[in-house]
């Protein structure tokens, strides 16, 4: 499968315009009336790709507030994350289907769809209603980020709080590289998203040049969310115990799926030396 290296970021980012402090606490806020918009369509997997995907930004700038000093950062971080959770079931229910389908027809085998979506809920209604109330949450704690001080954060202290997070991202890598295994791959993933959605929020403070780093960022992500993505398949293949069509197709499935999740590790290590170097230019 191809990696797209090019990273095209629409999603809400600091501009030169207004002060750091109150450019990011702008940012959050935005991030959250994306997710939360009305109307925005009905509860599918783009609908929740979206919100899960402006939320991490959000979380990451709050993060970010955390290192400033910002006092609330914390706590709001941990509400959003939160919210950002009741959405992982219904994510990992579409990852599931796409792997098991994919995989499938390399096995000429033919899955009946009832067995590839763990978390979805017998009633359409009920999913409607509970997206509702979710988005209601949502702006109740976009009204509470109102309230955020932000105070004056130089471009400085913006750049050592980065550097602390490029810290984490190279300890993390560390780790990975000692046990390879997926619990440590997702940490690492963690670590390289907040980094990745920090690069890009502050891009227009730092110059074009860090442009390269968020990119590079963002496949190594890829990369890493590729072995997630099996390890969540596998390990919903376990839970059916043999209940796709024999203990036979299910043992081969989760063998297929265990050596793809292995692959998507080697290759996020192997383009990880490339990424550190990158490193280097937002501590300039």
């Amino acid at each position: 499968m191809a990696t797209t290296e090019k990273y095209r970021d629409e999603l809400p980012h600091l501009s030169r315009g207004k002060a750091i402090g109150e450019g990011l606490g702008e940012v959050v806020r935005a991030c959250c009336a994306v997710a939360a918009k009305p109307g925005a369509g009905n509860l599918d997997a783009r609908a929740v790709h979206v919100a899960r995907r402006v939320l991490k930004r959000a979380r990451a700038v709050l993060r970010l507030g955390e290192a400033l000093g910002v006092a609330g950062a914390m706590p709001a971080r941990r509400r959003l994350t939160r919210l950002a959770r009741e959405l992982s079931p219904r994510r990992d229910a579409v990852v599931v289907r796409k792997i098991a389908r994919r995989l499938a027809e390399k096995l000429e085998k033919k899955m009946p769809e009832e067995t590839t979506a763990p978390g979805r809920s017998e009633s359409g209604t009920e999913e409607t209603k509970w997206w509702g109330q979710w988005k209601q949450k949502l702006v109740a704690e976009a009204g509470r980020l109102e309230r955020v001080a932000w105070g004056e954060p130089t471009l400085d202290d913006v750049r050592r709080a980065l550097q602390r997070t490029a810290k984490q991202v190279c300890k993390r890598a560390d780790k990975v590289r000692r046990k390879g295994d997926i619990a440590s791959a997702h940490e690492w993933r963690k670590a390289v998203i907040v980094l990745r959605e920090q690069v890009l929020v502050v891009r227009p403070w730092l110059g074009n040049e860090v442009e390269m780093v968020g990119e590079r960022l963002h496949s190594l992500a890829l990369r890493l969310g590729r072995a997630t993505d099996y390890n969540v398949f596998v390990e919903a293949v376990r839970r059916r115990d043999g209940s796709v069509e024999s203990p036979e197709v299910n043992s081969r499935l989760a063998k297929i799926g265990c050596a793809r999740r292995r692959r998507a590790i080697k290759n996020a290590r192997r383009r990880w030396p490339k990424v550190r170097r990158s490193l280097r230019k937002i501590s300039r």
